[in-house]
């Protein structure tokens, strides 16, 4: 099965004129978070636990980081900004979540705030 990802470009107050600039094969079938910064798409694979740069002319990956998650957390949900990945860890069946903040250079586990 191949998932792909969509880039769309919108105008603002033009959904009219709104044209999907490029498709791609996603690098992973449960993407749940998709962040972008500096020219690069970034996509958050919940079922491998790993964040994705992506080439957005090509859909080409450019780097794979292993994200550290918190047992019994999956990673779901992603932003990036400054070179940081902001990465939701949630609880199923549970009422914690945390943000993670990760390196988006290396990977590196900088720190996590408690959302509850």
């Amino acid at each position: 099965m191949t998932y792909s990802i969509f880039l769309l470009l919108i105008t603002l107050f033009t959904l009219q004129s709104a044209t999907i600039e490029a498709t791609f094969d996603s690098p992973a079938s449960s993407i749940n978070g998709l962040g972008w910064e500096n020219g690069v798409l970034w996509a958050l694979d919940t079922e491998s636990t790993t964040a994705f740069s992506i080439d957005p002319s090509s859909g080409s990956v450019i780097d794979s980081l292993n994200i550290e998650y918190i047992p019994g957390y999956e990673p779901y949900g992603m932003a990036v900004r400054n070179d940081t990945l902001f990465i939701c860890q949630l609880k199923y069946g549970g009422p914690d979540s945390y943000y993670c903040y990760h390196s988006a250079v290396t990977g590196t586990f900088l720190g996590m705030l408690d959302l509850c």
